[in-house]
């Protein structure tokens, strides 16, 4: 996956109800590549062949 620029980040957060301007533009757009890159850097064998589990927390089971 490559960076992640500007005009897309800006067309997300339009999506999420967020309009993201200048300055907050460039950090947004610097944080986010870098918590890309480093996500790429973590290389966990065979971590995409392992199915997810649901969290269940103690509220949610006496409720249930």
């Amino acid at each position: 996956m490559s960076s992640m620029r500007k005009e897309e980040i800006r067309a997300i957060g339009k999506a999420a109800g967020l309009r993201i301007d200048e300055p907050e533009l460039t950090s947004v757009h610097h944080n986010l590549n870098a918590i890309l890159q480093t996500m790429r850097d973590i290389d966990i064998p065979s971590l995409n062949s392992q199915e997810p589990l649901p969290i269940i927390t103690p509220k949610e089971r006496r409720d249930g």
